[in-house]
């Protein structure tokens, strides 16, 4: 499950992402459950709070996730993982 949201992050930056969930039906249901408008906070263990979001639109499933890139509209999945982390996470969405 995703959501979108504009993030204002702990450097002061706004910028548009998606937060998403897995790991078990209670963490995607919560996500699911938050209203458009809602505010949310984005937490990493180790590093505290690292930003603060609205949700602009309902959840979706991440493979159905379209973001801007270059101009143009492509899905989320089709865009290149930035790290070995990010590919590791991606290969266990798709599996």
């Amino acid at each position: 499950m995703c959501r979108s949201v504009e993030i204002s992050t702990a450097a002061g930056k706004t910028c548009a992402g998606f937060v998403s969930a897995g790991g078990g039906r209670w963490f995607w249901k919560t996500l699911e459950n938050l209203p458009v408008g809602a505010r949310i906070f984005a937490h990493i263990p180790g590093a505290g709070y690292v930003g603060v979001g609205l949700v602009e639109e309902p959840a979706r499933i991440v493979t159905d996730v379209r973001v801007a890139q270059n101009g143009k509209e492509v899905a989320l999945l089709d865009i290149p993982p930035s790290s070995s982390q990010d590919a590791r996470d991606r290969k266990m969405i798709t599996s």
